[in-house]
């Protein structure tokens, strides 16, 4: 009896639609969650949702439904039973055997360091170097302050005491500001003239500078150098001016209380008090014809003059000059109370303030200073 192949004649379930796969008349799959129905034969790589001539949706993809409710818990199954051989770990199979071998936990082995200063990223710190770090962290002083029970050093790595050096050096402790403005410090200087000074300083907004520096040279050349006043206590002031190409000295009371200013130039030998003069200028080498006698030598006319008047507003009985003397004897007579600076023509080196009898010699290289130091400045009798 004869037959005719009428092909596929019903749907034919082909699971999930597969790019490299041909399909036939009646086919359907799904895709993207719909199904679709194939019209006729179908080559590879048509997709179903873009290629209506051999695709038809067949089922459309539905809304999820709701949430089931939660089912019971179950019971706490066993726990997973293991064991430890050295670094290893092994867990126990469900038929209660264990692995041959279990997992190595143990990490690459890592060099140890007792540097504290290594920048190594692959070495260990040893217990040694944190110890080191430790104590050397416990030795500093915290950024808000603290105690130093011993000396501070600041140690200059370009400089020798021995030699001048090349440039100058400067170091030292400073304080500032909140906004890094410097008010002040205690600076260290070796120059290329191997000249060594200490310093301390004070300095306003304006920039203005008060210092008081000590200066020692290779020679043994010693003097203190201020910016301002030389002395002030709290009631007395010693000063220095300088003006008209004039050295001058001033003594007087303090700040808001001067009294009576007294002002002696050791270069033009003027002597002031209260801004009228006292003499000329001294006659160093001769004594007046008419001063009279005291211990069989005269007295100068200066002391005389002054003598006179002023000296019995002060219950003194004799005043002498010091105008750039190397050597200088107070009188011979009665006890005297004396102030000297000691200065070369280049510099002010020392000041000398002293009472001592009279006849007492005095000259710098006696004091530790220079041949060619001379004294400039006065004598009182007090006695």
């Amino acid at each position: 009896m004869p037959t005719i192949n009428l092909g596929q004649v019903r749907p034919v379930y082909r699971g999930s639609w597969n790019s490299a796969d041909m399909y036939v008349t009646y086919d359907f799959v799904i895709y993207n969650g719909s199904a679709y129905l194939a019209l006729k034969d179908v080559p590879p790589n048509y997709e179903p949702s873009s290629q209506n001539e051999y695709w038809v949706l067949f089922g459309a993809k539905g809304e999820p439904g709701a949430d089931g409710t939660p089912g019971e818990k179950g019971d706490r199954g066993p726990a997973l039973s293991h064991r430890w051989d050295g670094t290893f770990l092994s867990i126990q199979n469900p038929d209660g055997t264990f692995p041959d071998q279990g997992v190595n936990l143990q990490g690459p082995a890592v060099p140890l360091s007792n540097s504290v200063t290594s920048t190594s990223e692959t070495d260990a710190a040893s217990s040694l170097a944190v110890k080191i770090a430790y104590d050397a962290a416990q030795s500093k002083l915290p950024q808000t302050g603290g105690v130093m029970t011993g000396s501070l050093v600041v140690k200059n790595m370009l400089d020798l005491i021995s030699a001048a050096p090349a440039t100058e050096q400067e170091l030292g402790l400073f304080m500032i500001d909140k906004n890094d403005a410097i008010m002040g410090g205690h600076d260290f200087v070796h120059n290329i003239n191997n000249i060594i000074a200490s310093q301390m300083y004070a300095r306003n907004s304006n920039g203005l500078i008060a210092s008081l520096g000590t200066y020692v040279e290779a020679d043994g050349t010693r003097y203190t150098l201020s910016s301002h006043n030389l002395i002030i206590t709290s009631d007395v002031e010693i000063g220095r001016l300088y003006a008209d190409n004039v050295r001058l000295i001033t003594f007087s009371g303090t700040k808001g209380s001067p009294g009576l200013t007294m002002r002696y130039s050791p270069d033009t030998g003027e002597l002031y008090l209260d801004g009228r003069a006292v003499h000329g200028k001294a006659d160093t080498a001769v004594y007046a014809d008419n001063a009279g006698t005291l211990g069989g030598k005269a007295e100068s006319a200066l002391s005389v003059a002054f003598a006179s008047e002023a000296q019995n507003s002060y219950g003194l009985k004799g005043m002498d000059m010091i105008i750039a003397k190397q050597t200088y004897t107070l009188p011979g007579y009665g006890t005297w109370k004396y102030m000297f600076l000691v200065a070369t023509n280049n510099q002010w080196l020392d000041m000398v303030i002293g009472e001592d009898p009279g006849g007492t010699t005095f000259f710098p290289t006696q004091m530790g200073w220079p041949a060619d130091a001379f004294m400039d400045g006065i004598a009182f009798r007090s006695a």
